[in-house]
């Protein structure tokens, strides 16, 4: 009978692989339209997200991780939004209102 001694330790790496089983990371965008405005007017922020699965923090009051929302700000504004995936990771993006 053969004996086999292994000594050494193996490690594996996740980098470029798409993430755990296969999965990709999370991402967020947000645009405003206009991202302009004059005091008195509105801009809808509009968000979309791909592989989240809940909305960490906003500034804005966003609970879904895709959706629309009126705002009427009196000075400019950077509107940020932070989701995260059912894995952890997490990305955040701003838009900006800018009140003339």
């Amino acid at each position: 009978m053969k004996k086999l001694l292994v000594l050494g330790v193996i490690t594996l790496s996740m980098v470029g692989c798409g993430g755990l089983e296969g999965l990709q990371t999370t991402s967020v965008q947000i645009q405003a339209t206009p991202p302009t405005i004059t005091n008195g007017q509105s801009s809808t922020l509009v968000w979309t997200s791909i592989n989240a699965s809940s909305v960490v923090s906003s500034n804005f009051g966003a609970s879904a991780t895709s959706g629309s929302k009126v705002v009427s700000p009196t000075v400019t504004t950077v509107y940020t939004i932070t989701v995260q995936s059912p894995l952890g990771d997490t990305d955040t993006k701003t838009a900006t209102v800018t009140v003339n």
